[in-house]
């Protein structure tokens, strides 16, 4: 149970200075010691609320001393979740999976949309017969208002899980030139997963909408598909903060397209509409859609004890979508990160390519944007939009100057291509020389042996 809820380090994460994890490590145990507090304050509040779903049952909280405990080993209680064992008397064991939020941030109205999402797909997984803990939302609001006041300090958003014995099977990122380097052990949990995924393609959502389940309003089902929510997604910024359901993902992207962004991303989207508008594919309205993991590292999996996978777990990003990216690669199966550094640049040059290969069969008619993500790049679609009026505003407020630009990034790539040609030329001059040493060598007589 430990290590299952754990969180991979990033890679900006490593690349931080000593004083800056020093600090974060400070902020961090200020808010750990906040949320020990509130739970603290909502002590019976919590155990009432699970002994109402167990009626005949007490159960006891189990919380650890202090803030630092938690510092000193956030893999046994999560990172944006955080996990606290609950105990009944007849011996079983449940968690409570604590949304963490901190100075407001997601507000509390998201963090109740998601752990409410959260639940409803649980519930609806674990009658699919797919391996996840089974999970339960709080009988009461009680804890939300605290139970010596009104005070918002004292809002938890929470719900209890069902407590799953056994051990995490970390799956690290496969990259792509090491799959013939996959240990057996990675072999059979991607077999057990891939089962698993099969299994659920067999129970599409009967709703033909892309979002997220949510309790059904109407009381006609257990669940319906709603917004797609999201703790760090496009949102907007005043209830209600979500956007969707959507009828196709042609909706989805359009609608998820930011227009406030400063220029290139505004460009960036500007390009993005046009593709969108265009396909075909994405116009098409679902003929059968599925509930999407949506966040599947190599986290996500536990283990019995002969190290089979026994559960999969972290289902609060889970989505409804078609069934094609449903069941699209995991995440595991590729690392970004690796991909960024191979280029050395942290830009979106590698998703510019990725785009225009995906919608290289429909994209409008004269549409050709340059290779590289960079100034040409941004003159182009400048150009192409120039009579948008936000462009214009853009361009404007952060100082575009058109023309001068187009020149600066015309020298360069004129520097560009001579110093390009005249590295092939030395290029081609070496391997002369090489080809032209070989042939004298192979050439060159052999000395008469000495007797």
């Amino acid at each position: 149970m430990c290590e299952a809820y754990s969180t991979r380090i990033s890679f900006e994460e490593s690349m931080k200075t000593e004083v800056e994890k020093e600090r974060e490590k400070q902020i961090q145990l200020k808010q750990y010691t906040i949320l020990l507090n509130k739970l603290e304050n909502s002590r019976t509040a919590i155990t009432s609320s699970a002994e109402s779903l167990r009626p005949g049952q007490q159960c006891s909280l189990d919380l650890p001393a202090s803030a630092q405990t938690i510092l000193d080993d956030e893999r046994v209680f999560g990172a944006l979740n955080i996990h606290f064992p609950l105990t009944f008397d007849d011996g079983v064991k449940w968690l409570i999976r604590v949304r963490q939020a901190h100075n407001g941030i997601p507000p509390m109205a998201v963090l109740d949309h998601t752990a409410k999402s959260e639940v409803v797909t649980l519930r609806s997984l674990k009658s699919f017969d797919i391996p996840v803990p089974q999970a339960w939302m709080p009988s009461d609001s009680a804890v939300e208002r605290g139970e010596n006041g009104t005070s918002q300090d004292n809002s938890l958003c929470y719900f209890f899980c069902e407590f799953l014995p056994g051990k995490s099977l970390f799956m690290r990122h496969i990259r792509y030139n090491d799959f013939q380097l996959v240990e057996e052990k990675d072999r059979q949990l991607i077999e057990e997963y891939a089962r698993y995924q099969i299994q659920l393609s067999n129970h599409p959502i009967s709703a033909k909408s892309i979002g997220s389940l949510v309790p059904s309003t109407s009381g006609d089902a257990p669940y319906e598909v709603g917004p797609l929510l999201s703790l760090w997604g496009l949102n907007h910024l005043e209830p209600p903060y979500f956007p969707g359901p959507f009828k196709n993902n042609q909706e989805r992207c359009l609608t998820q397209i930011n227009m406030e962004d400063p220029l290139n991303a505004y460009l960036w989207h500007l390009q993005f509409k046009e593709l969108v508008e265009e396909c075909d594919e994405l116009r098409k309205l679902p003929e059968e859609v599925n509930i999407r993991h949506a966040d599947d590292k190599g986290d996500i999996f536990m283990g019995d004890a002969e190290g089979n996978l026994a559960a999969l777990i972290d289902w609060e990003w889970a989505c409804v979508t078609t069934k094609k990216e449903a069941f699209s690669a995991p995440t595991f199966a590729f690392e970004a990160t690796s991909i960024y550094l191979g280029s050395g640049r942290f830009d979106q040059t590698c998703y510019q390519r990725s785009l225009d290969k995906t919608f290289a069969a429909t994209k409008p008619r004269g549409l050709n944007a340059p290779f590289d993500f960079d100034r040409e790049w941004s003159v182009y679609f400048a150009d192409r939009y120039k009579d948008n009026p936000v462009v214009r505003k853009l361009m404007e407020g952060v100082g575009w100057d058109q023309e001068k630009i187009r020149e600066e990034y015309m020298v360069d790539k004129q520097v560009t291509k001579e110093k390009y040609s005249k590295l092939t030329a030395e290029r081609r001059q070496r391997e002369a020389e090489r080809a032209e040493t070989k042939k004298n060598t192979v050439a060159r007589p052999k000395a008469p042996e000495v007797l």
